[in-house]
């Protein structure tokens, strides 16, 4: 169950949220198996009017939290429950009965769809073809075909 409960914030005149003058109030919430409360230290106004945060949760800082993260309870950045790691790590192998290849780096990689956006990638050396390649993490962990693309 995620919840997050935002009753003890001050409203304005038409009831909404004012983020404005929320620094230093006290937001309980749960979020999956997780309890605890988060101090809002800062509210600016964002490129688009929308309130900026800057919350404190177990003695860290988190900088630029969308008020809307926190409204409806989209809490995995700040509590550190979503991982953004490499799962893969150079060196590793992968063998099986349609593949053989090893991981011989890693980067950052931008989306052909959204230049915003990053994905991780690894190079591959192929030990069937000897081809060095660099593909999305993610076709390299499902035990298919070869992820080089040429065997």
């Amino acid at each position: 169950m995620r919840h997050v409960d935002l009753t003890q914030l001050p409203r304005d005149k038409r009831n909404y949220i004012a983020w404005n003058q929320a620094a230093g109030f006290q937001i309980p919430f749960i979020y999956d198996h997780l309890r605890g409360e988060m101090t809002i230290l800062q509210a600016n106004k964002g490129k688009h009017g929308e309130a900026i945060l800057e919350i404190e949760f177990e003695n860290r800082i988190i900088h630029s939290v969308p008020a809307s993260s926190v409204k409806n309870c989209i809490l995995g950045r700040i509590l550190q429950t979503r991982s953004f790691d490499f799962v893969t790590a150079i060196g590793q192998q992968f063998q099986d009965e349609r593949r053989h290849y090893q991981i011989v780096g890693q980067r950052r990689g931008v989306l052909k769809s959204n230049p915003q956006a990053t994905q991780r990638e690894v190079e591959i050396l192929c030990f069937l073809c000897g081809a060095k390649t660099w593909m999305a993490e993610e076709r390299v962990l499902p035990p298919k075909n070869c992820a080089c693309r040429r065997c």
